[in-house]
Protein backbone atom coordinates (compact mmCIF):
# COMPACT_ATOMS: atom_id res chain seq x y z
CA UNK A 1 0.00 0.00 0.00
CA UNK A 2 1.13 3.43 -0.83
CA UNK A 3 1.15 6.28 1.60
CA UNK A 4 -1.66 7.99 -0.27
CA UNK A 5 -3.89 4.93 0.06
CA UNK A 6 -3.23 4.70 3.80
CA UNK A 7 -4.01 8.39 4.28
CA UNK A 8 -7.17 8.06 2.18
CA UNK A 9 -8.27 5.01 4.15
CA UNK A 10 -7.59 6.74 7.49
CA UNK A 11 -9.56 9.81 6.41
CA UNK A 12 -12.42 7.58 5.25
CA UNK A 13 -12.50 5.77 8.60
CA UNK A 14 -12.46 9.07 10.50
CA UNK A 15 -15.28 10.48 8.35
CA UNK A 16 -17.32 7.30 8.78
CA UNK A 17 -16.96 7.44 12.58
CA UNK A 18 -17.84 11.13 12.60
CA UNK A 19 -20.88 10.46 10.42
CA UNK A 20 -22.07 7.69 12.73
CA UNK A 21 -21.86 9.88 15.83
CA UNK A 22 -23.42 12.83 14.00
CA UNK A 23 -26.38 10.68 12.97
CA UNK A 24 -26.79 9.37 16.52
CA UNK A 25 -26.66 12.92 17.87
CA UNK A 26 -29.22 14.15 15.35
CA UNK A 27 -31.57 11.27 16.20
CA UNK A 28 -31.37 12.15 19.89
CA UNK A 29 -31.92 15.82 19.10
CA UNK A 30 -35.08 15.00 17.14
CA UNK A 31 -36.41 12.96 20.07
CA UNK A 32 -35.62 15.81 22.48
CA UNK A 33 -37.44 18.27 20.21
CA UNK A 34 -40.50 15.99 20.12
CA UNK A 35 -40.52 15.69 23.91
CA UNK A 36 -40.06 19.45 24.28
CA UNK A 37 -43.00 20.17 21.97
CA UNK A 38 -45.18 17.65 23.81
CA UNK A 39 -44.18 19.09 27.16
CA UNK A 40 -44.92 22.63 25.96
CA UNK A 41 -48.42 21.61 24.87
CA UNK A 42 -49.08 19.87 28.19
CA UNK A 43 -47.80 22.89 30.10
CA UNK A 44 -50.11 25.21 28.17
CA UNK A 45 -53.05 22.92 28.94
CA UNK A 46 -52.13 22.92 32.64
CA UNK A 47 -51.78 26.70 32.68
CA UNK A 48 -55.20 27.15 31.08
CA UNK A 49 -56.76 24.64 33.47
CA UNK A 50 -55.17 26.35 36.45
CA UNK A 51 -56.36 29.76 35.27
CA UNK A 52 -59.91 28.48 34.76
CA UNK A 53 -59.99 26.89 38.21
CA UNK A 54 -58.54 30.05 39.76
CA UNK A 55 -61.16 32.22 38.06
CA UNK A 56 -63.92 29.86 39.19
CA UNK A 57 -62.64 29.94 42.78
CA UNK A 58 -62.48 33.73 42.74
CA UNK A 59 -66.11 33.87 41.59
CA UNK A 60 -67.13 31.49 44.38
CA UNK A 61 -65.23 33.50 46.98
CA UNK A 62 -66.89 36.72 45.80
CA UNK A 63 -70.31 35.06 46.02
CA UNK A 64 -69.56 33.75 49.51
CA UNK A 65 -68.33 37.16 50.61
CA UNK A 66 -71.57 38.74 49.45
CA UNK A 67 -73.59 36.07 51.25
CA UNK A 68 -71.64 36.62 54.47
CA UNK A 69 -72.27 40.38 54.23
CA UNK A 70 -75.98 39.77 53.68
CA UNK A 71 -76.10 37.38 56.63
CA UNK A 72 -74.29 39.89 58.80
CA UNK A 73 -76.78 42.56 57.85
CA UNK A 74 -79.69 40.19 58.54
CA UNK A 75 -78.24 39.30 61.96
CA UNK A 76 -77.81 42.98 62.81
CA UNK A 77 -81.38 43.66 61.80
CA UNK A 78 -82.66 40.73 63.89
CA UNK A 79 -80.65 41.96 66.88
CA UNK A 80 -82.18 45.41 66.51
CA UNK A 81 -85.69 43.89 66.45
CA UNK A 82 -84.98 41.87 69.59
CA UNK A 83 -83.93 44.93 71.59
Amino acid sequence: MATNEIITMAISVVLTVMGYFTKATMTRLEKVEEVAASTKIKLEILQNDHQNKNDHLEQKIEALTLMVKELSNDIKELNKRLR
